[in-house]
């Protein structure tokens, strides 16, 4: 077998471990369900605090042993992320030792705060990020909390889990949440940066990185499309 062959055999048995790891870590109770997403209502007011249980997550598959860079580089994009880790512990000399060690090499979990739809592709543009673990075509959400029979015994499962350091991700969100607002068709926003600032107009349209904007400019009704952190709800 060439180099090429290995690789590409290699890669294969990655993502089929990864597919594997996150369908044990949700549980049979999420295989009947479906593919409807759960969509918990939040708000953000003040220093809000957004808990982990309302965030809408996913599996990413990354380059294997770069989990770390590509956490530093969803921080940089404000999305919410954490490897999964599962906690263990060992006995020796009558000394119980713990600590937590990775379900599966390759694998990132995103949480998306919001209602706003998730731009997916934003993600999967980045040499290091492979793609999301998906199901019959389409991203899975993994949920929260869900349940698993194993050797008898009912076990927990889902992300509640999975999380090591559940402050990181409420910091996350709150970040995510201020730097990707949602905006609703009929508000009126005032840029804040740019050549327009000062400027209010009428929300048409937006994403997680964009917002379009009906501005009058010289008497002349335009749509405007600029980053999402140019405008502010005006009061």
């Amino acid at each position: 077998m060439t180099r090429e062959h290995i690789e590409r055999a290699y890669s294969k048995r990655a993502r089929r471990i990864q597919r594997k790891a996150v369908a044990r870590a949700s549980g049979p109770a999420i295989r009947s369900v479906g593919q409807e997403e759960v969509i918990r209502p939040q708000t953000l007011v003040t220093r809000a605090v957004i808990e982990p249980e309302n965030l809408r997550w996913y599996g990413l598959c990354v380059e294997s042993n770069r989990e770390e860079r590509v956490i530093q580089v969803l921080d940089l994009c404000s999305v919410p992320a954490a490897i999964p880790t599962v906690a263990k512990h060992k006995v020796r000399r009558g000394k119980v030792f713990r600590w937590r060690s990775p379900i599966c090499h390759g694998l990132v979990m995103v949480g998306f705060p919001g209602t706003a739809p998730i731009q997916f592709h934003e993600l999967t543009r980045f040499g290091l990020v492979h793609g999301f673990v998906k199901h019959a075509g389409v991203p899975r959400q993994i949920p929260w909390a869900a349940s698993y029979e194993q050797d008898g015994k009912v076990k927990r499962g889902g992300v509640q889990t999975l999380l090591a350091d559940l402050e990181a991700v409420r910091v996350g969100a709150a970040k995510y949440m201020r730097m990707h607002p949602a905006y609703e068709a009929g508000d009126v926003v005032r840029v804040e940066e740019g050549p327009f600032a000062g400027h209010r107009g009428e929300v048409i349209g937006s994403t997680n990185l964009d917002v379009q904007v009906l501005l009058t400019l010289f008497g002349r009704a335009s749509p405007t499309t600029m980053a999402i952190g140019d405008v502010v709800k005006a009061a």
